[in-house]
C-alpha cells in the first residue's frame, strides 16, 4: 500500500470516526431515556432535563411556600420525662409467638373515642430528627369490661414504617374503650440489642378533643432511670412535640404572651374571671406556657405551681390542681413543660369561669408569672374567650388581661391539638416529597454536568479528527501539487532542453561528417563529448525531479545503471538485496540527489585511480537500515597520505564525508596498498 493510498485510508478514518461520535453524541442527546431514580418508573431523555429541572424547582418552589403556612417539629425543650422505656432484650432473628412487652393504658369512663395516638419517644443523647425506641412489629388492641382484648391494628408480617418524631395516629370504631393494650414482638434495633420505648398515649374522642389515661399504666417490665423513664410518664401529659401552635410567619414575632415580674412578699396568687355570656357544657381548660424572656432555656418558666377552678354559682366552688404522679420520685418538676396543660372538667355547665393562679416560681429573690394563653373546652368545640377581668391578687394590665385571651402563645395562634398534629403530619410529608425533589434536581444536574463533560470531550475529540483529516487533506494535496509540478518541470525540460542538446549532437555529428579539417573535427569531437556529459547530468536531473522514481527500489535501480555505465562489465559485480516489504517506501529528492552523488565519486574514484580487475557493488535492506558498498581489488592508497596533501583535505573524499554526515549516515573508508578500497554508508530510511 502506497504513502498516499494510507493517508486517504487515515483521513476516511477519521471522517467516520467523526461521523459516528456525532452520531452517539445524537442518540445520547435525544434518543437515549434513562431511570432517574432507581424503583420508580421515570425515565427522562437528555434533552429533556433543562425543562424538567425548571418544573421540579417550580414545584420544590411550590412545597416549600406550602410548608412555610404549616407548624413544624422544632428542637425539643423537654429535658426529663423521656416517656416509659422497656429495657433492653436480645434481639432474636425468628418473631417470637409471644409479645416480648406489653403496656396497658386506661382512660377514664364515659369517652367515646375514636383514635388512639402513639408519641414516638426521643433521647436527646441521639439524633432528634429520629424516634428512639419505637417497635418494628406490634399490636394494638381494643379493652372492653367483660370482652376480649379486640385487635384494631397490626403490624406482624412486616415492620411499621418509623414515623420519626411525628405521632402515629390509628383509627378506632367509635367505642367506649376502657384502655388499649400494646403488645411489641420486635422492638427497635440497637448494636446486637432491641429496646421499646414511647414517649405518650392518649386518645382522641368523637368530639376531637383529646383524652389522657387517668387510671395508671401497667407493663409487663420498665427501665426506670429517674427523672428520664418511668412508666408512669407514658400519661403524664408531656411530651417531646412542643406546643400546638400555626406557623411563624413572619422573621419577627410580637409578643403575646403574659411574663410578669415581682417581689416575692409583693403578691402570691392572681386570680382572673371569665364571663362567658351564657352557659356552656364545659368539658376542660386548657392552658397554655408562655416563651421565656428571661434568656434560659427552663420550659414554660414561670408557669405557675397550682390553678384553682371557681365555676358554678355563688358559694359553689370545684377545684382542680395540679398533683403528683404518685409513683414518681419527688424531686420530678411539676410544670407542664413544653406541653399544653389540660384539666378536665366533666359535665359541668356555667356562664362564669373563676380562675386563681398560685405557687409562682422564684429566682433571685423575684417572682415570675408567664402564661401564654387560656382556652375553654365547651360545647364539644374550642371556645375562644371574649371577657376577662381581674378579680384580685396582683393587678394585671388590660393589656395582659386580653393576651391571656387573644387566641395566640408565643406570637402564633393557638391551634388545636389534633389538627396541629395532622398539619404536621402533612408538612412532614412535604418534607419528604421536598427531599426526592431536591434529590431528582441533584441527580439530573449530575447527569447533565456529565454529559456536559462527555460532550465537551468527544467535541475536543471531534475537533482535533476534524482538523487533523483536515490537515491530512491539505498535506497530500500539496504533495499531489508538488508532485504534479515536479512532473510537469521534467517534462518540460525533457521536451525542450534534452532536444536542444540532441539537436546540437546530431549537428557537431554532421559537420565533422563534412569537414576536411582535422581540427575541425577534433572540436567537433571534444563538443560531441562535453554534450554527452550534459546529457547524462541533465538525464540525473530529471531523474531527481520525477516524483515517480523517489522509492528505494528506483533509487537501488538508478544506481544500478549508474555502475553499469560508468564500469566496464566484465569488472562489475553487483549483490542486489532481496526484494522485501517496504521497497517502495517514499525518499525525499536531496536524499536520492546526495546518495546518488556519493555512489557516483566512489564509482569513478574505483575505475580511474584503482587500475581494479574487479569492482563490486552491493546492497543491503535490513528495515530500517539501507547499506550501500562498493570495494575493489585494486593498488589501493595510503589513506592518511591523501587525506592531507598540501595540508588540505582532498577534495573528493571531503565531499563524500560530507554528503553522508548531512544525510544522518555512518560513512567508513578503508584503504591500504595491494589491497584494494572500501567505501560502506549506512542509512537509516
Amino acid at each position: 500500500m502506497s504513502r498516499r493510498i494510507r493517508i486517504r485510508w487515515r483521513i476516511s478514518v477519521g471522517v467516520l470516526g467523526a461521523i459516528a461520535l456525532l452520531a452517539v453524541l445524537i442518540w445520547v442527546v435525544f434518543l437515549d431515556r434513562q431511570q432517574v431514580v432507581p424503583n420508580i418508573d421515570q425515565s427522562i431523555s437528555l434533552y429533556q432535563i433543562p425543562n424538567e429541572i425548571d418544573l421540579l424547582e417550580a414545584e420544590a418552589q411550590r412545597i416549600r411556600e406550602e410548608m412555610a403556612l404549616l407548624p413544624e417539629l422544632k428542637e425539643t425543650l423537654q429535658n426529663d420525662r423521656y416517656g416509659y422505656h422497656g429495657g433492653y432484650l436480645p434481639a432474636l432473628e425468628e418473631l417470637p409467638e409471644e409479645p416480648r412487652w406489653t403496656v396497658d393504658v386506661r382512660f377514664i369512663v364515659g369517652a367515646k373515642m375514636k383514635q388512639v395516638i402513639l408519641v414516638p419517644a426521643m433521647d436527646r443523647r441521639f439524633d432528634q430528627r429520629n424516634s428512639y425506641g419505637f417497635p418494628r412489629r406490634f399490636r394494638i388492641s381494643k379493652l372492653s369490661p367483660g370482652r376480649t382484648p379486640e385487635v384494631i391494628q397490626e403490624w406482624i408480617d412486616e415492620d411499621c414504617p418509623n414515623p420519626g418524631r411525628i405521632p402515629l395516629i390509628i383509627d378506632v370504631d367509635p367505642d367506649y374503650p376502657r384502655g388499649f393494650r400494646i403488645e411489641v414482638f420486635r422492638g427497635a434495633l440497637e448494636s446486637n440489642r432491641e429496646l421499646f420505648a414511647l414517649d405518650e398515649v392518649y386518645g382522641i374522642t368523637i368530639n376531637n378533643e383529646i383524652i389522657y389515661a387517668r387510671t395508671g399504666v401497667k407493663v409487663s417490665s420498665s427501665f426506670e432511670s429517674s427523672p428520664y423513664w418511668h412508666e408512669d410518664f407514658l400519661i403524664d401529659h408531656q411530651t417531646s412535640l412542643g406546643l400546638p401552635l400555626e406557623a411563624q410567619q413572619t422573621s419577627t414575632v410580637e409578643s403575646t404572651d403574659v411574663f410578669l415580674e415581682f417581689d416575692s412578699d409583693e403578691a402570691s396568687y392572681v386570680t382572673v374571671e371569665f364571663d362567658l355570656g351564657e352557659v356552656y357544657d364545659l368539658s376542660g381548660i386548657l392552658f397554655y406556657p408562655a416563651s421565656n424572656r428571661t434568656g434560659n432555656w427552663i420550659p414554660a418558666f414561670g408557669f405557675p405551681g397550682n390553678i384553682e377552678l371557681f365555676y358554678g354559682a355563688p358559694g359553689s366552688r370545684r377545684t382542680a390542681k395540679i398533683k403528683r404522679p404518685s409513683s414518681v420520685e419527688s424531686d420530678v418538676s411539676m410544670q407542664p413543660g413544653h406541653n399544653v396543660l389540660r384539666l378536665p372538667l366533666w359535665g359541668v355547665d356555667v356562664n362564669r369561669l373563676r380562675v386563681k393562679f398560685s405557687d409562682f416560681p422564684t429566682s433571685a429573690g423575684k417572682s415570675y408569672f408567664a402564661m401564654g394563653e387560656v382556652v375553654l373546652l365547651a360545647n364539644k368545640e374550642r371556645h375562644k374567650l371574649e371577657a376577662i377581668r381581674l378579680v384580685n391578687g396582683y393587678e394585671l394590665s388590660q393589656e395582659d388581661q386580653h393576651r391571656l385571651i387573644d387566641g395566640k402563645a408565643d406570637g402564633r395562634v393557638a391551634m388545636g391539638h389534633l389538627e396541629w398534629i395532622r398539619q404536621v403530619q402533612e408538612r412532614d410529608a412535604l418534607s419528604l416529597r421536598l427531599t426526592q425533589v431536591e434529590e431528582l434536581i441533584g441527580l439530573l444536574r449530575e447527569r447533565l454536568h456529565r454529559f456536559y463533560w462527555i460532550f465537551g470531550v468527544l467535541l475536543i475529540a471531534v475537533t482535533l479528527v476534524c482538523a487533523i483529516s483536515l490537515s491530512l487533506y491539505l498535506f497530500l494535496n500539496r504533495r499531489e501539487s508538488s508532485r504534479q509540478l515536479r512532473e510537469q518541470i521534467t517534462l518540460d525540460l525533457h521536451d525542450d532542453i534534452g532536444s536542444s542538446l540532441s539537436a546540437i549532437s546530431l549537428g557537431l555529428r554532421r559537420l565533422r561528417r563534412y569537414s576536411s579539417s582535422g581540427v575541425m573535427n577534433a572540436s567537433c569531437d571534444r563538443l560531441d563529448s562535453i554534450i554527452q556529459r550534459v546529457q547524462a547530468s541533465f538525464q540525473d536531473v530529471l531523474w531527481f525531479t520525477n516524483s515517480d522514481t523517489d522509492t528505494l527500489s528506483e533509487l537501488i535501480a538508478k544506481l544500478v545503471q549508474t555502475a553499469e555505465l560508468r564500469v566496464p562489465k566484465e569488472k562489475l559485480f553487483i549483490d542486489l538485496p532481496v526484494a522485501e516489504k517496504d521497497m517502495d517506501r517514499k525518499l525525499k529528492v536531496m536524499f536520492k540527489r546526495d546518495l546518488l552523488l556519493i555512489f557516483s565519486e566512489a564509482v569513478n574514484n574505483a575505475v580511474k585511480h584503482s587500475n581494479a580487475t574487479e569492482i563490486h557493488v552491493a546492497f543491503q535492506w535490513q528495515k530500517p537500515h539501507f547499506t550501500m558498498t562498493i570495494y575493489d581489488n585494486g593498488e589501493g592508497f595510503d589513506l592518511s597520505a591523501v587525506q592531507e596533501q598540501g595540508g588540505r583535505p582532498q577534495i573528493g573524499l571531503l565531499s563524500l564525508q560530507r554528503r553522508a554526515k548531512r544525510l544522518g549516515g555512518n560513512y567508513e573508508l578503508q584503504s591500504q596498498h595491494g589491497q584494494g578500497t572500501h567505501v560502506s554508508i549506512t542509512l537509516k530510511l
